[in-house]
């Protein structure tokens, strides 16, 4: 929870300081920038971690306080679908539709990243269908997909857990991209969110502008780096040293996402 990440920062120096020579470099990865601090060492890489507070509002109060663009954009779109074609959302709700789901997520991923899509390798494929099968058992699993005269032309995936629901993928065909197809997606699970309650809508890593437009708070997340003895510290202020050449930083970066 956010108000124990100083309770766990306390808990990993305490480690730190007992743990002696066990130990040789800590890598603490993408954690909230106020309890990263704590932990010292070298900062390697920072983030956005971009959200809408959504708890306490309708839907129908957060278009208005939305811009005209905006609100219109939304409108616009959604009537000229649905006046045109037989426009259809479907929410994951029962164990049988899960796989299929999960195997038209990948398809309108691939679609929309053919030259480097995040489900493009078996293991990856193989723990995500297992993992989203188990989060549907527990409540958590959000996964949408949106049809345009019975064809898949968008999907979301994600979850809702601590109040947040959270967007981690999504997959588009860009044969249906002149609807906007990505956007309306996106629209409808924001609805969702607001529709139930939820406290946080969290658009997760990364500053793209589409997030920005939604977004009203964003948390910087740390990569810290901390070196324990010389062997330790020396490894970890070379590597700080080495992310100043474009080109390591880039593979880091990768390496991590």
């Amino acid at each position: 929870a956010p108000a124990d990440a100083c309770l766990a920062m306390e808990t990993i120096l305490a480690r730190r300081r007992t743990g002696g020579g066990s130990w040789t470099a800590l890598l603490a990865e993408r954690m909230p920038g106020r309890a990263a601090a704590a932990l010292g060492g070298e900062l390697l890489l920072t983030e956005e971690n971009p959200s809408l507070a959504v708890g306490g509002r309708s839907w129908d109060e957060f278009l208005a306080s939305a811009s005209k663009n905006m609100r219109e954009k939304i409108r616009r779109n959604t009537r000229k679908l649905e006046r045109d074609h037989e426009l259809r959302f479907d929410l994951c709700e029962r164990p049988s539709q899960v796989e299929p789901m999960m195997r038209t997520l990948f398809d309108l991923h691939q679609m929309r990243w053919q030259e480097g899509s995040s489900f493009d390798r078996a293991a990856v494929v193989a723990f995500h269908l297992d993992f989203a099968a188990r989060a549907l058992d527990r409540g958590w699993l959000r996964l949408w997909t949106m049809r345009i005269d019975g064809v898949p032309a968008a999907a979301w995936y994600g979850f809702r857990f601590g109040g947040t629901e959270a967007y981690y993928q999504s997959g588009r065909d860009p044969r249906f991209a002149r609807f906007s197809v990505g956007f309306l997606m996106l629209v409808r699970t924001i609805r969702a969110a607001f529709d139930d309650g939820v406290a946080h809508y969290g658009f997760l890593r990364g500053d793209e502008s589409y997030k920005s437009r939604f977004a009203t708070e964003s948390e910087v997340l740390e990569t810290r780096a901390v070196g324990n003895g010389p062997t330790g510290c020396g490894a970890v202020r070379t590597g700080a040293l080495a992310l100043r050449v474009p080109v390591l930083r880039e593979r880091l970066v990768a390496a991590i996402r």
